[in-house]
């Protein structure tokens, strides 16, 4: 379909609610001017990234953005929801659990060490926020991402589970060295599936410590074994290091993490259309 324009439908609104003023309609100017702008406005899109510890998701997500936003190498005691913003300079904000005070930045050079600390102690955050000066985050975009679904807390596991009804579109990341393990295919039949099956990507992620040859075949194992579980899905096989690396240093992309960009952010684009005409027609 056509790409939906916010400001052409927000303009679209205000003519509505002039429209509706001159003709003494107060009800629906009042709708309009309180309501359905507010809700164009807050059109917020979430995509969740999701997966196994140690699969590369934070990789995968540094290599979208192309800058590394997000920290790696965190253990799974440490690990906590975070949610990735656009703002104009990186700033951090850390949401403490609920009934646990008010909110707090910190400096976003030692956010790191703040989630670490924080997770140390055993009060754990509800999450951290990251507001970073980044394109893709524009259009209102959040990204969440999640400790790993096997993660050795059974509170961290039900706190992303909370996140699927939310999520507009999920990123679910696997790991090519050891994919679709026993406890990926009951997550992703008896969990994921309750989400719209419509709205998951796959990365098939680490294919550099592959050959060829192997590639191939675990790309084709993969893709068939998540059919049966679920019928067609889109899955796309790269390495989330490499693709980081070539945009550290200007090289050229792997040509299937550029085929994934492309699609995910026209996903993106189409999944946000649908948001921006549902607050604005609701």
């Amino acid at each position: 379909g056509l790409p939906v324009d916010e400001e052409y439908v927000g303009e679209l609104l205000v003519e509505l609610g002039e429209i509706a003023d001159e003709c003494g309609l107060k009800s629906l100017a009042d709708e309009v001017e309180h309501e359905r702008l507010p809700a164009l406005a807050r059109g917020r899109i979430t995509l969740v990234v999701l997966g196994e510890f140690n699969h590369g998701k934070s990789t995968v997500v540094n290599a979208l953005l192309g800058a590394d936003v997000l920290p790696v190498g965190i253990t799974p005691t440490t690990a906590v929801i975070t949610h990735l913003v656009y703002n104009d300079t990186p700033t951090v904000t850390v949401k403490p659990p609920q009934g646990g005070g008010e909110s707090y930045t910190i400096p976003y050079e030692g956010m790191e060490q703040a989630v670490k600390d924080s997770g140390a102690e055993g009060e754990e955050p509800e999450f951290v926020e990251i507001g970073y000066p980044n394109e893709v985050l524009g259009h209102s975009l959040v990204l969440v991402d999640t400790p790993g679904v096997n993660d050795i807390s059974r509170q961290k596991v039900e706190i992303t589970y909370g996140y699927l009804p939310r999520a507009d579109v999920i990123l679910y990341v696997l790991d090519a060295t050891q994919v679709l393990k026993k406890s990926e295919v009951t997550f992703i039949r008896d969990r994921l599936l309750r989400a719209n099956r419509d709205r998951i990507i796959f990365v098939l992620n680490k294919i550099d410590a592959l050959s060829e040859e192997d590639i191939a075949e675990v790309e084709q194992y993969a893709r068939e074994r998540l059919e049966s579980l679920i019928g067609p899905v889109e899955l796309f096989a790269f390495s989330g290091r490499k693709a980081l690396e070539q945009q550290r240093r200007g090289g050229d992309l792997p040509a299937e993490f550029i085929n994934f960009r492309q699609y995910l952010m026209g996903f993106l684009q189409e999944q946000r259309a649908y948001i921006i005409l549902d607050s604005a027609l609701a």
